[in-house]
């Protein structure tokens, strides 16, 4: 400041010493000087450099919105603070700001100097790489000398042995002479090569040590990339007052999916269902005991619930528009409408949940698991068996959903009787208080087995135009559990979608409990401890001959090729080749010929 009166006294000086006007001068003088004691009074505001602290992180099914705070003494009546070092997946447009304890002004994003080498410096991994990096160089050092030494040894050798031709060619051999160097030589051999073992079994081990720092150093630079992007928050305020900033954004690279263990019984009472979150991020910066909340909600998809598209009908097209496809409010096609992609986003409702205490989740892409609730849910148990997929029988939970949430898409590892069994799935994401299944695994103790026990084949003549194809199939469980089970067995027969095929159930030996019109028959058997319960259903089929001659030369040419495939090479090349069984003793498996066409 009193440099700048001093410059301004030394112009009014001049000017006047010219005899020229100095009435505007003066006028303008007094202008600069208001000025600089105005600036003089008020400083430019300071720019303070912070990184803040991680506080909170809401987490969504593919991003996660933090919140950073930085506590200050607001100086003078305001200033800036420029917040660096933040996360690589950050979003631009998703910046905001705000104050506690004063007013802000204004927030910039700002573009910044890509990290350096020189940031990790001092770094104690890098520091590690280096001081291993170094003692290598000393060991291959050693390595080298000790190579020099060696090839030093065989001249030496060399120099001996032209010695000894001398002393030959003279006749004044000294054998002691030759004794003493040649051990001479050896031991010293020995020697240098033991260094050189003992050298590289060091090196083996400082290159070990340097790629397990190497990659820790690697983990660490990647977990805490940083965005090219600065942001700067202006603030006003009054002097001396405790004041925070806080600077909320969204990071991408963010996922968490729920996960379940079930524990109990196989022989039934209550089951405990404990639920769990896995959450992974790579968003380039550590989230230090910090509160975490989860949220089913889908910030990608829109909020509107779309527009009706017009439904013009065509000759050979009369389906109206897709329904998958909706316009956003500002009119742009949103192709992620009515999709649903497995974990969180199946969910019908939005919730969040918060967990208890503070999380320290590192951007290493791992799976951080936290236990969100542990609930008791009664269960009735039932065996289900589908004797014509698998000859097991599985045990099925009936579950009320008491964990006073919706029910989250995950895979649920089942516990029983204390032993992992396997991992299921629920049968659908049942809200709170809803009743759902989970299959439990199969239950060794009972054994399932189909038969056919008849297939036959009316009107195969040559003038018959339709051929009628007659299965009847026995189902037998057998129970070696201790105790009476009731046994669900579900079948099929085959329905008709052709109006030249026709498809019949014949009867059953026990009443069914359920038949639909997709041919699906579900009977309940109470099978006794060490007995065996038995079921028998028969169906037709009625096709045209062409069809079934179709299937008849289909399966006679397969059953060909396993009888040449299991009969052994003849040694008599003129032999027999072995009979075909005859029709009327052939069983006709119309399943099995309707899957190979």
């Amino acid at each position: 400041m009193p440099q700048r009166v001093m410059r301004v006294n030394r112009l009014v000086g001049s000017r006047r010493r010219s005899g020229r006007p100095t009435g505007m001068l003066n006028l303008v003088a007094g202008l600069i000087l208001v000025a600089a004691a105005t600036l003089a009074k008020e400083p430019p505001a300071a720019v303070q450099r912070v990184t803040g602290k991680v506080d909170a992180v809401t987490v969504f099914s593919d991003r996660a919105v933090v919140r950073r705070t930085q506590a200050l003494v607001v100086p003078g009546s305001g200033g800036v603070l420029r917040f660096h070092s933040l996360p690589a997946a950050l979003v631009r447009e998703a910046v905001r700001a705000s104050g506690r304890g004063l007013s802000i002004t204004g927030v910039a994003v700002r573009p910044t100097a890509p990290a350096t080498e020189r940031e990790w410096l001092d770094d104690p991994l890098k520091v590690e790489v280096d001081r291993l990096d170094q003692k290598l160089r000393i060991e291959q050092d050693k390595v080298s000398t000790y190579n020099e030494q060696l090839r030093l040894v065989g001249s030496l050798g060399g120099l001996t042995t032209a010695k000894s031709d001398q002393e030959l060619r003279l006749g004044t051999i000294k054998t002691d002479g030759w004794k003493a160097a040649v051990e001479f030589l050896e031991d010293k051999r020995e020697a240098y090569q033991a260094k050189i073992r003992a050298s590289q079994l060091a090196m083996d081990k400082l290159q070990r040590e340097r790629t397990d720092a190497a990659n820790k150093l690697g983990a660490a630079q990647l977990a805490r990339r940083s965005s090219p992007f600065e942001v700067e928050v202006a603030y006003v305020g009054t002097a001396g007052t405790n004041a925070e900033v806080t600077l909320e954004y969204t990071v991408t690279n963010v996922s968490w999916t729920a996960v379940y263990d079930l524990r109990g019984s196989a022989e039934g009472g209550p089951f405990q269902l404990i639920s769990h979150a896995n959450i992974r991020h790579t968003s380039g910066e550590a989230w230090d005991s910090a509160k975490i909340t989860l949220s089913t909600a889908r910030p990608a998809v829109g909020t509107a619930p779309g527009a009706l598209q017009p439904w013009r009908l065509h000759e050979r097209a009369l389906a109206p528009p897709a329904s998958s496809t909706r316009k956003t409010a500002a009119g742009e096609i949103d192709s992620n409408a009515g999709a649903t992609s497995g974990g969180t986003a199946g969910a019908s409702t939005t919730m969040t949940v918060q967990l208890p205490g503070r999380e320290t989740i590192a951007s290493d892409s791992s799976d951080h698991r936290v236990t969100l609730k542990t609930s008791r849910l009664g269960a009735t148990l039932t065996h289900v068996a589908i004797p014509s997929l698998t000859a097991q029988v599985f045990l099925r939970a009936r579950l009320q959903n008491a964990t006073g949430m919706p029910l989250l898409g995950g895979p649920v590892a089942v516990f029983l009787d204390g032993n992992f069994v396997g991992t299921s799935a629920f049968s659908h994401l049942a809200a709170a208080g809803e009743d759902f299944d989970i299959y439990l695994g199969p239950d060794q103790r009972l054994q399932v087995k189909r038969t056919l026990v008849k297939g036959e084949v009316e009107g195969s003549g040559f003038f018959s135009k339709k051929v009628k194809i007659t299965n009847q199939w026995q189902i037998e469980i057998a129970n070696y559990s201790g105790k009476p089970r009731q046994v669900v067995v579900h079948d099929q027969y085959p329905v008709s979608a052709d109006p030249s095929i026709e498809a019949e159930l014949v009867g059953t030996s026990r009443a069914t409990d359920r038949k639909d019109e997709n041919g699906m028959l579900t009977w309940r058997c109470d099978v006794p401890s060490g007995r065996k319960e038995r079921v028998d259903f028969s169906y037709s089929l009625t096709v045209p001959r062409a069809m079934w001659e179709r299937f008849e030369a289909q399966q006679a040419a397969e059953e060909s090729q396993l009888a040449n495939a299991a009969a052994p090479m003849a040694l008599d090349e003129k032999a027999p080749p072995a009979p075909m069984p005859s029709k009327a003793r052939r069983m006709y498996n119309l399943e099995a010929m309707i899957q190979k066409r």
